[in-house]
């Protein structure tokens, strides 16, 4: 297809409709969505709607990885997308502790910009991940977290930055 389609109707003349209305919104949709058409067995149907609309695999990689959906995100480095580093930062910036460590495992090593984004948004384990793979705490990430009102965070940053464990407990990680 030489020129992406603008509309449903366009899209649904290649592709079943589930996989239309998703490719129609592929930047703002919950990527929750596709994990529900690849585990209904249309892996290769997703695959087929990436080619042909010649959709940027890398922007999909971050989307997917910003919003926790690790089956999109694998399928995305199946397909060959290559920002590794800004996946892993999108999935610090969401929260997203699993699709961050598959980044990690792929080679993404963009920790300290993953901890910056982390503590932007207040998201602790995603932090935690960050800070143990070898993120410099700087005070710059205590001051964003401040900024947004993530208290938790910022102590939490505090007492790292003054020598105080990187781990800890499940309910301290995610209590605000």
């Amino acid at each position: 297809m030489s020129i992406l389609p603008r509309t449903l109707a366009e899209v649904e003349t290649h592709f079943p409709r589930s996989v239309a209305i998703l490719v129609i919104g592929y930047m703002t949709a919950p990527f929750r969505d596709w994990n529900s058409i690849i585990e209904a067995g249309e892996y290769e149907t997703c695959l087929d709607a990436l080619d042909a609309l010649d959709i940027n695999i890398d922007l999909c990689l971050n989307n997917a990885a910003r919003h926790g959906c690790v089956e999109m995100v694998q399928l995305m480095i199946d397909k060959g997308a290559e920002d590794l580093a800004g996946g892993l930062i999108s999935a610090c910036a969401g929260g997203h502790v699993d699709a961050a460590k598959l980044m990690m495992k792929k080679g993404a090593s963009a920790w300290d910009w993953g901890l910056f984004r982390a503590s932007y948004n207040g998201h602790i384990p995603t932090a935690q991940l960050m800070l143990a793979a070898g993120a410099k705490n700087t005070p710059e990430c205590i001051r964003v977290a401040r900024l947004n009102g993530h208290d938790k965070t910022v102590r939490y940053l505090q007492k790292v930055l003054e020598g105080g464990p990187i781990d800890l407990s499940d309910q301290e990680a995610t209590a605000r």
